[in-house]
């Protein structure tokens, strides 16, 4: 009788950690994933235009709108530089993509080469056609920050599916 209470002990032990062993699996994915859709998002919005002013004054939190006026020009001309070096290296990137297409032309089937062609022609991951998030971006508007003034990240109010909001 001792043998079958262990074994239905055992059993029960067992099934309390498969159980635990899933949830934890399941939790850690959910968290990671997460994780990652709030890096990329925070990433597409600097990449939007304006979203380098916006986010850089948010960091520097100006006193009034004076010295917003007086730092703006400067935040500005910033973003641009930023925006030419990005397009310049992009451009670059292509060149080296179209020469390794030709390297490879003769070493490659033709789904293989429509494959590498379609490759080089998408934007990276979270970019839209124009280099940059669709619809996103621009700089705080004035009289104060975008966000919640408490140190954690904020945003443009959006409507239902993350769009803007209706009317």
């Amino acid at each position: 009788m001792d043998s079958s209470i262990t074994g239905s002990s055992t059993a029960k032990a067992a099934g309390i950690l498969s159980v635990t062993l899933v949830l934890g699996v399941a939790i850690g994915a959910f968290g990671v994933g997460s994780l990652a859709q709030v890096r990329t998002q925070r990433l597409d919005d600097l990449r939007g235009p304006g979203g380098f002013v916006s986010h850089v004054q948010s960091v520097i939190e100006p006193r009034d709108e004076e010295q917003r006026a007086a730092i703006l020009p400067f935040l500005e001309a910033t973003d641009e530089r930023n925006r030419e070096i990005i397009e310049a290296a992009n451009e670059a990137l292509g060149g080296t993509l179209e020469q390794l297409q030709a390297d490879l032309s003769s070493l490659l089937d033709t789904d293989q080469t429509r494959r590498l062609r379609d490759f080089g022609r998408r934007p990276p991951p979270g970019l839209g056609p124009g280099g940059g998030p669709p619809g996103r971006g621009g700089p705080p508007p004035p009289g104060g920050r975008r966000g919640r003034g408490d140190g954690q990240r904020g945003g443009p109010p959006r409507g239902p599916g993350g769009g803007p909001p209706s009317g």
